[in-house]
């Protein structure tokens, strides 16, 4: 799996959180022994990863087809 890390490569977001859900991230960050922010960065990190492989599914899948067809 590549490791493609965005520290370096992002802006400082500010999101607004639910109050439920930053308790949960909270309690989440404890357990696993990390800032709230290297938290929330690690889950942004993994969702871009999996939109760039779902990306490049559709891509192959769309070549494969086209190349069914000629």
């Amino acid at each position: 799996m590549k490791n493609n890390s965005l520290v370096g490569n992002m802006e400082i977001l500010k999101i607004k959180i639910p109050r439920k859900l930053k308790e949960a991230l909270k309690i989440l960050a404890y357990i696993k022994g990390v800032t709230m922010t290297k938290l929330v960065t690690k889950i942004l990190e993994n969702i871009c990863q999996k939109v760039h492989e779902d990306i490049e599914e559709i891509h192959f899948l769309r070549t494969k087809k086209i190349d069914i067809k000629l």
